[in-house]
């Protein structure tokens, strides 16, 4: 497992701090026991976190755990939608032709289902009606012919 980086440290013991619900002086008492002087800020002479090394700042966060302090679990990436899922099989000449327009233009799946959603409020191609699809391509078609012009003003 590798170390959180600095920003992401300071912003769990602020969070600590917040989630646990401790006073100003209680959390600069515990700041200044676990960093020492050297997390004294200069000109207010008061503990502070964002002077402390990495490592300070590590044993911060566990000190925090030790009082009682959870966390969140990190977040799992959201995964990117590959394709159209199961549609009508008299969809599949539009999805072929709505595929072939994103991959030549570099775009995504989700660019499409967000033409959908914008357009009909429904987030997947596949719930489409063969006359919305037929929307759905005829604005790739468009956007495709502005990258075009676009491109031979350039």
């Amino acid at each position: 497992m590798t170390m959180p980086s600095r920003n992401a440290l300071l912003a769990q013991v602020h969070i600590a701090k917040k989630d646990l619900g401790l006073p100003d002086y209680v959390y600069r008492d515990i700041v200044f026991r676990m960093g020492g002087r050297n997390c004294l800020d200069p000109s207010t002479r008061e503990p502070s976190a964002g002077r402390m090394s990495e490592g300070a700042l590590s044993a911060l966060v566990a000190e925090f755990r030790a009082l009682g302090w959870e966390g969140q679990p990190p977040r799992q990436k959201a995964r990117p939608r590959r394709g159209c899922g199961k549609a009508p099989r008299e969809h599949a000449p539009l999805l072929s032709k709505i595929n072939a327009l994103i991959v030549d233009m570099g775009l995504t799946w989700d660019y499409a289902h967000g033409i959908g959603l914008r357009m009909w409020n429904v987030e997947r191609l596949e719930w489409l009606t063969r006359e919305q699809l037929n929307a759905v391509l005829v604005a790739l078609i468009k956007k495709a012919e502005t990258r075009v012009k676009k491109e031979a003003q350039a």
